[in-house]
């Protein structure tokens, strides 16, 4: 299992778009530190619009999640991907990516429950 780093980059939802989208490319050339920065930053704006655009939230705290995963840094990459799971529960790819960072740190039933809740979510998309 990876994490789905190519459909971060493609992923036009969120807000803050030019804070975004250096942030993806910071995180595309390996520079996690400043992606983690930059989606600190659009995650603040963010919070203020939460009623309004919960999804974006959402969506850059999996991309934080994923900056902090690509920077070997597992345990924050997972409590990035719980805040987007408890702003917006029904991403499937917020679930997915916690269950692979719970499988890198060997929890792997855990690891198992999400990534089958990613797999429910997804299906429930399709109906």
């Amino acid at each position: 299992m990876s994490v789905p780093f190519s459909s971060a980059l493609k992923d036009k939802k969120s807000g803050n778009i030019k804070e975004r989208k250096e942030a993806l490319e910071a995180l595309k050339k390996g520079n996690a530190a400043k992606a983690q920065e930059l989606f600190k930053k659009a995650i603040e704006r963010d919070k203020n619009r939460i009623e309004k655009d919960k999804e974006n939230l959402a969506r850059n705290f999996i991309n934080l999640g994923n900056a902090y995963y690509f920077d070997f840094k597992v345990e924050e990459a997972i409590k990035a991907y719980d805040k987007a799971i408890e702003i917006n529960p029904d991403d499937y790819k917020a679930w997915y990516n916690k269950g692979v960072a719970l499988n890198k740190l060997g929890r792997h039933e855990e690891a198992i429950n999400a990534v089958n809740k990613a797999t429910e979510l997804k299906k429930n998309l399709k109906k």
